[in-house]
């Protein structure tokens, strides 16, 4: 599992962003240099990383935010791989929830602002908390 480390003052700006802007953000705590593969660790940054789009004539839109390695052909998005991989929850609560446990809310807090459950609250509470730096 790739650490992903969250330093203190992330996201720059407080507030409740809209999914393509909190993924941006999310993209750039993870790959200040750009998308790289966390399957075979690509790093050449020579167009061997692209998005995957749907096809004009296809009834089926390309879920957003996806990646595909060029060179071991395997998908994969910003989460994959770090403490975020499986949490099913999209982008924009993930960030205001590490604004949040920033500010020091506690889990009953957390779980009542997001409209999440209490259970999955405490599991992104610790998953947020054990990458922390210097909080």
């Amino acid at each position: 599992m790739t650490s992903l480390k969250i330093p203190r003052g992330f996201p720059p700006e407080p507030g409740d962003y809209p999914e393509v802007q909190s993924r941006a953000l999310l993209e750039s705590l993870r790959w200040p240099n750009g998308a790289t593969c966390p399957h075979c660790a690509n790093e050449s940054g020579q167009a061997r990383v692209y998005t995957i789009t749907a096809k004009p004539s296809s009834l089926h839109p390309a879920r957003p935010g996806l990646y595909k390695c060029a060179d071991c052909r395997k998908q994969f998005t910003v989460t994959s791989g770090t403490i975020f991989h499986d949490t099913h929850l999209p982008a924009r609560k993930l960030v205001r929830a590490i604004f949040l446990l920033q500010n020091g809310l506690n889990i009953s807090q957390l779980h009542r602002r997001l409209d999440i459950t209490y259970k999955s609250a405490w599991n992104l509470a610790k998953r947020i908390r054990s990458c922390a730096i210097n909080w």
